[in-house]
């Protein structure tokens, strides 16, 4: 019995290399027209969407800054609304992009950290600032004796 020679053994070093080659860049190039074909992002789209949001967002930054600069904003209120835009913005494009869900996830609890410490940073100092001293915040009561 003679024993069948496989037909890579018979092709040289570098033949059979070039031949495992081509197989791999068949099977990616498979896998990806897949992968497009069942989510239907291409590059191109994914380019596109990218920078729409990067320009819907810088427009809705201008616009903020704009409108905080007329009605004369305090600095807080100025810090409040554009990091919130940015930061909705940023996360936004970083979900187009599409990183995955072990990248995505402590990027998005940064953002929400920061999100949460602008907008909670000064509810609780903001309310004793306005109420007089002496006023317990109850219409019509105070801790002053009354004459």
């Amino acid at each position: 019995m003679t024993k069948s020679v496989p037909s890579t053994a018979r092709l040289g070093p570098v033949d059979a290399l070039m031949k495992a080659q081509e197989s791999l860049n068949a099977a990616v190039t498979a896998a990806t027209d897949t992968q497009i074909s069942q989510h239907g992002w291409t590059p191109e789209l994914i380019k596109f969407l990218a920078l729409s949001l990067l320009a819907f967002t810088l427009s809705a930054l201008i616009i903020s800054a704009v409108l905080l600069w007329r009605s004369r904003a305090t600095s807080n209120q100025v810090l409040r609304t554009m990091g919130v835009i940015s930061i909705i913005g940023f996360s936004a494009l970083l979900l187009i992009v599409g990183y995955s869900n072990e990248q995505l996830t402590p990027i998005i609890g940064l953002f929400g950290a920061v999100a949460g410490y602008l907008l909670g940073k000064d509810a609780s100092t903001s309310k004793a600032a306005i109420l007089p001293s002496g006023s317990t915040g109850i219409v019509g009561r105070s801790t002053t004796p009354s004459e």
